[in-house]
C-alpha cells in the first residue's frame, strides 16, 4: 500500500496498522517481512522522498526504534544470510538510520 494522504496514513496507525506491521515483521518470513520494511518506508516518505515527520514521531512514539533494533539483531546474528536476508538487513540499517537521523 502507499498512502499518498497524510490523514489516510495518520488514520492507518490510529487504526492499528503499526501493530499489524509489528505482528508480521517478527513473522521471520523473509518475504513478508520484506513487504513490511517498504510499507514502512512508504509511510515515513512522502513521493519527492522527503521524511514526514508527523508520521515519524508517531512511529517513534509507537517505539518503532527498538522494533527495529531487534530485527537488525536478528539479522546481524545470521552468519550465511541469503540475498533476501541480506537485503533485509540493509533496509533495516537504512530505516533505522532514518529515524536516528531525523
Amino acid at each position: 500500500f502507499y498512502l499518498i494522504s497524510l490523514s489516510n496514513r495518520n488514520l492507518f496507525l490510529d487504526l492499528s496498522g503499526f501493530q499489524c506491521l509489528s505482528d508480521c515483521l517478527h513473522s521471520k518470513e523473509p518475504n513478508i517481512v520484506l513487504e513490511v520494511l517498504y510499507c514502512t518506508e512508504d509511510l515515513i516518505y512522502d513521493l519527492n522522498t522527503q521524511i514526514l515527520l508527523d508520521v515519524l514521531s508517531r512511529l517513534i512514539r509507537l517505539n518503532i526504534l527498538k522494533m527495529f533494533e531487534e530485527q537488525f539483531a536478528y539479522y546481524e546474528s545470521i552468519v550465511s544470510k541469503t540475498s533476501i536476508e541480506n537485503e533485509i538487513y540493509k533496509k533495516i540499517e537504512f530505516i533505522i538510520e532514518t529515524i536516528i537521523h531525523k
